[in-house]
């Protein structure tokens, strides 16, 4: 039995030169549409348009987080950093594992606009002092399993403001689900909204190229 292509996939399949002509016009409308002004406005209307579905799941814990859960997370330690003196365009030290708080900072620094500084977490003490020295971060979240790597890093520290531990604090210390849980949501930012062109985050890698 004789057959030929357009017999198997239809005379109506699309040739090529359609086909790229279609992807195309689909790029061009995805371009055309207006940003959200910023991450914040972004994660406000996905919340708005699907408050009920997963926006985060933690693998390693099993914990799900829908869109309007985790906007109120990140609302609550956006206003509870701000009270702690984060502003918009200051810069802030990040050193938490895959755990939910991480991505939550995250999305809370770029609420305010402030600028998230990764820190690895198989860093030295040496290595920290040096991330938070180069960057300027005045603010560390970290979680509690590094505390040791915080203590190689010697003192006085005159320029970190505060230190906010996901676990237990010590003297001097701030609890981060204790300044989450007593932050209020609907509370007004104080400073102006961050821009699109604003920066979000300060990346230090080690220097690799490829694997």
């Amino acid at each position: 039995m004789n057959t030929d292509r357009n017999s198997l996939s239809g005379t109506d399949a699309p040739s090529a030169s359609d086909w790229h002509a279609a992807a195309l016009a689909r790029i061009r409308r995805v371009e055309a549409a207006p940003l959200p002004v910023n991450i914040g406005a972004l994660l406000d209307e996905a919340t708005a348009d699907t408050p009920d579905r997963i926006a985060l799941h933690v693998i390693d814990t099993g914990e799900r987080i829908s869109y309007a859960a985790l906007r109120e997370r990140v609302d609550r330690i956006a206003r509870a950093l701000q009270e702690k003196g984060v502003r918009r365009g200051g810069k802030v030290a990040v050193m938490l594992p895959n755990v939910a708080e991480m991505p939550i900072t995250w999305l809370a620094l770029a609420r305010l606009g402030a600028v998230m500084v990764p820190v690895n977490t198989r860093s030295t003490g040496h290595e920290l002092r040096y991330v938070l020295d180069d960057s300027g971060a005045t603010h560390l979240v970290l979680h509690g399993d590094f505390l040791p790597v915080l203590d190689a890093v010697p003192a006085p520290r005159p320029w970190l403001d505060a230190v906010i531990v996901v676990g237990t604090p010590r003297a001097d210390e701030h609890d981060w689900h204790t300044l989450h849980d007593a932050a209020d949501p609907r509370a007004a930012l104080r400073d102006v909204p961050p821009a699109l062109d604003d920066l979000m985050n300060i990346q230090y890698t080690s220097g690799t190229t490829a694997g």
